[in-house]
């Protein structure tokens, strides 16, 4: 199944938990969440400014925590798409004395419990954060 709409690259894909949606983020700066089964778009999240590497489901498959070149985790709800939250990393790289223009984000996972989600900083190391709260 071809499933169109990005105006750039996808960088990043994940499938929900259940495997009954799929979310894709590209250089575009969008997220665009599909139905699986029909390949239906659901909906476009604008969450970011700058190009997205990396999204990943919370295992109970309700957020989507999506991150990008300028080290901004956004949450956005699954089935509204809705933006939840923004997360600025730059903060915690003066806490690890990491350098400002240091690299993106490269990578994101949920603990199996949702409680914490590990981000890989390119060619530098990762840091740990608490996940978002239960959403309904």
């Amino acid at each position: 199944m071809r499933i169109p709409g990005h105006q750039n690259s996808v960088d990043s894909f994940a499938f929900s938990p259940d495997g009954r949606v799929l979310a894709s983020a590209s250089d575009d700066r969008t997220i665009r969440v599909w139905n699986v089964a029909d390949g239906s778009l659901r909906h476009v999240i604008y969450a970011h400014q700058s190009k997205i590497e990396s999204i990943a489901f919370s295992p109970d498959g309700k957020t989507i925590v999506s991150g990008d070149k300028e080290r901004q985790l956004a949450f956005s709800h699954v089935e509204t798409g809705r933006l939840l939250c923004r997360v600025d990393l730059l903060d915690r790289w003066r806490d690890l004395d990491i350098a400002p223009e240091a690299p993106w984000i490269s990578e994101l996972r949920f603990s199996p419990d949702g409680t914490r989600i590990l981000a890989a900083i390119f060619q530098t190391g990762y840091i740990v954060l608490n996940g978002p709260p239960p959403q309904p």
